[in-house]
């Protein structure tokens, strides 16, 4: 019976695909792409409990966190928009569930749920009808009959069946994406490759990469180019007896626009002429702007990794040979894109035939490639000559698709790209970047990342001009931590997050255009240095930062240069995830008239203030604030107020301050 096969297929089954047989329907439409993308665009972001994780119109690909209404649980939606053959709008899309062996059409559903909803909003007559998706009833009859029965069953308490008890157990398997078969450039998956020099795996695949003489057009060999689990598999044959291998990034380079920023916010420039609006020296002004247009032309050599390969040696060019030429002073500036020595290219020459050449095979691991922008490794650009050649007459070179795309996560936690804070040191209270900030990743073999690349325009207390010294962009490395508590329970930072088993705290979403985070709200910033976590009751976890000193990241303002002292005290449920401010104290200290002490326990919380009287510092009275935990609360509450206290002894200072002159 018809129903029975589509109850079996929901209850073993986690996972529909518009481009898979049986499953629900494409689209196909007659309206421009971008009115298809925009409209995508704003369902999507405008639908609750859907988060998008990334995006990226020339690709035409969104990513899409949804979770379920009850239980939260966590399902990936993957869209793809593309022109087809005849220049007609293709829609498909991928949702599949993290945890459990069925999902009870749920990610069917949601599917033809978006693609209806795309249907009413575009008009109609937009969506052509093809051949696969006729409409059959047979089928909907079962999907409503199966729908009753899973009802039913929801009803009997044996839903659980489909989601196991152990959610954390596939935390480290990844959904696999893919992209739509239409596209012309994308490559082979290789399942059986080894890089021997023996060509048999590429029997019956068409060469993409042709080697030749830039200036007579002679032929010097072909290249092919596939994926593996392990990286980029590239063979050929070579007439020359050597190559070089380019790769970079499938999107072109993308930069902040020239500038530089103050306490106040960030400056731009368009071209020189700006400078006639900027108070000040023009003419250093110009010359500065002059500077970056030089440094830009060598910041992008280092988004782009080339090999000379001969049978029996592999030589590293591109980015070791721009970093190489920097200055010193931008070598620091740019010092996380400096090449990883271990980071290798594996070659392999086969045997060398007089007519065809020599067979050469290399596999180019993950942690070779380039950086790349946003999460999801799905196009390179590769590029193929003679070695030694004029780099701006490339015999061959050609943006190539993944059939895989490799998609990566900020830790376990799977923090989105703009939940992004910038530590520099352990005094130095965090910054967020500009809005004009780009997010590039190392790929490498582990799809957890702890860092995120972001090239911004650097940032300094009233640098109202550019400094001489200034570079734009900048690079910079935002890290991610965590913290294990249990085999399925982890903590994650800087911005706190909590996950136990497939479940992650709702903090991992915030996101923070060009506002500054705050201590004690929402945005939850905790230096791994300082995090402190305990137990508290049946199912809470404390988690303290502090007490400690810091100071201003821009050092401006009224008593800019003076140190604030903290302390920050969160509570995490750990059933829901939920994470709430349990106690915050920030103050500006322009003496030594603070001190914050917090009992072994953590149930007590003491606060030292005196006002300030320099003319008779020995005589300050103290007076001190008690903070208490009550037995299954989760917040602090005064409990006790005292003037004239003794004086506290002022330890949160020790080598960190200096007497005023």
């Amino acid at each position: 019976m018809a129903w029975k096969d589509t109850l079996h297929r929901w209850m073993n089954e986690n996972v529909a695909d518009t481009r898979e047989a049986g499953g629900p329907a494409g689209r196909l439409y007659t309206v421009p792409f971008a009115r298809v993308w925009d409209t995508l665009l704003e369902y999507v972001q405008n639908r609750p409990r859907w988060t998008l994780t990334h995006k990226d119109e020339s690709l035409g690909i969104l990513t899409v966190c949804c979770r379920t209404p009850v239980v939260r649980f966590v399902d990936d939606l993957s869209i793809w928009v593309a022109l087809d053959e005849n220049g007609l709008t293709r829609v498909e899309a991928r949702s599949r569930s993290r945890v459990g062996k069925g999902d009870w059409g749920v990610n069917r559903r949601r599917i033809e749920r978006l693609l209806r909803k795309l249907d009413r909003s575009l008009g109609p007559r937009t969506r052509l009808l093809e051949r696969r998706e006729q409409p059959r009833e047979t089928e909907r009859a079962a999907s409503a009959v199966a729908h009753r029965v899973f009802l039913l069953v929801l009803a009997g308490g044996l839903a659980a069946a489909a989601f196991p008890a152990d959610a954390g157990a596939g935390r480290d398997s990844f959904p696999a994406l893919s992209v739509p078969g239409a596209r012309g450039d994308t490559i082979a998956w290789l399942d059986a490759f080894r890089a021997d020099g023996e060509l048999g795996e590429w029997n019956g695949l068409e060469p993409m990469l042709g080697l030749s003489s830039p200036g007579n057009g002679e032929s010097h060999g072909w290249m092919w180019v596939g994926q593996t689990a392990e990286g980029l598999a590239i063979a050929g044959r070579v007439r020359s007896g050597g190559v070089e291998l380019s790769l970079a990034d499938g999107r072109e380079l993308t930069l902040p626009p020239i500038g530089w920023g103050h306490q106040f916010g960030f400056e731009k420039l368009e071209s020189e002429e700006g400078c006639g609006e900027i108070a000040g020296d023009v003419d250093a002004c110009r010359a500065w702007y002059q500077a970056q247009v030089v440094h830009r032309e060598r910041l992008a050599g280092l988004f782009v990794h080339r090999w000379v390969l001969f049978p029996d040696s592999v030589t590293r060019l591109g980015a070791s040979v721009a970093f190489a030429a920097l200055t010193d002073s931008a070598r620091g500036v740019l010092a996380p894109l400096t090449p990883s020595e271990r980071a290798l290219v594996s070659a392999w020459s086969g045997t060398d035939d007089p007519n065809r050449g020599h067979a050469l095979e290399l596999l180019v691991p993950w942690e070779a490639l380039p950086p790349v922008r946003g999460l999801i490794v799905d196009a390179l650009r590769v590029g193929v000559a003679l070695p030694g050649s004029d780099r701006d007459t490339l015999s061959g070179e050609r943006t190539v698709y993944l059939p895989r795309p490799r998609e990566y996560f900020l830790s376990p936690c799977r923090y989105g790209t703009e939940t992004v804070v910038l530590e520099s040191d352990s005094l130095v209270y965090f910054r967020v970047p500009s809005e004009d900030a780009v997010r590039y990743i190392r790929p490498g073999s582990e799809r957890d990342l702890r860092s995120l690349l972001l090239l911004d325009n650097v940032a300094a207390g009233y640098q109202y001009e550019p400094y001489e010294t200034s570079l734009s962009p900048a690079v910079f490395e935002a890290r991610y931590y965590t913290r294990r508590l249990a085999d399925d329970e982890l903590l994650c930072g800087p911005v706190l997050a909590h996950r136990r088993g497939d479940r992650v705290s709702s903090t991992v979403d915030s996101t923070h255009a060009n506002s500054q985070l705050r201590r004690g709200g929402a945005d939850m910033v905790v230096p791994e240095f300082y995090l402190e976590p305990r137990e508290h009751g049946d199912s809470g976890l404390l988690i303290k930062e502090g007490p400690r000193v810091f100071f201003s990241y821009y050092g401006s303002g009224q008593c800019g240069a003076c140190p604030r002292i903290g302390l920050d005290i969160y509570h995490v449920d750990r059933r829901s995830g939920e994470i709430t401010a349990a106690f915050s104290y920030t103050r500006v200290v322009d003496y030594r008239n603070v001190d914050i002490l917090v009992s072994d326990d953590w149930r007590e919380v003491t606060v030292f203030e005196a006002p300030i009287d320099m003319e008779e510092p020995e005589q300050w009275t103290w007076r001190s604030t008690r903070h208490c935990l009550a037995e299954g609360e989760i917040q602090y509450r005064v409990c006790g107020e005292r003037d004239s206290v003794p004086a506290p002894p002022l330890r949160l200072w020790e080598g960190v301050w200096e007497e005023p002159s």
